[in-house]
């Protein structure tokens, strides 16, 4: 990333954080919605099957033991995003920033948790398929 995206990145991030800041104390729905709408998008992109209106169930309920992998997911979407917002703006985009983001996301996924937090030494293709897009 270059220093003109990380700088980017951040004044989007505090940009957000301005506004939900607002939401919490007036609009929860949009924040709410905002949540939803990206935690899915994000999720769709990485191959996950859930719809729409599966995430707004699943963020209304929260976490169980029983949560699948979309829906493990999903969750971690949501929390890196509220982490995003949260924190960026207080300490821009910072190595420990981005490792953090990257374990929210990664929770429970990983097939070796040891690998969390660590930098990828293997190539990642993703395997998106132009139909999820639709």
């Amino acid at each position: 990333m270059t220093q003109g995206n990380v700088y980017r990145f951040e004044q989007v991030a505090t940009v957000f954080y301005i506004g939900m800041g607002r939401f919490r104390g007036w609009n929860t729905f949009l924040l709410e919605q905002l949540l939803i709408d990206l935690a899915w998008h994000s999720s769709r992109l990485e191959g996950n099957r859930k719809s729409l209106l599966d995430t707004k169930a699943l963020f209304e309920r929260g976490r169980s033991a029983g949560d699948d992998e979309d829906a493990l997911m999903l969750l971690n979407h949501k929390d890196a995003i509220e982490f995003v917002v949260d924190e960026v703006p207080h300490y821009g985009i910072r190595d420990v920033v981005v490792r953090n983001i990257q374990s929210l996301l990664m929770n429970g996924l990983l097939r070796n948790p040891d690998a969390l937090d660590k930098a990828r030494n293997t190539v990642v293709s993703p395997t998106l398929c132009t139909d999820q897009l639709h």
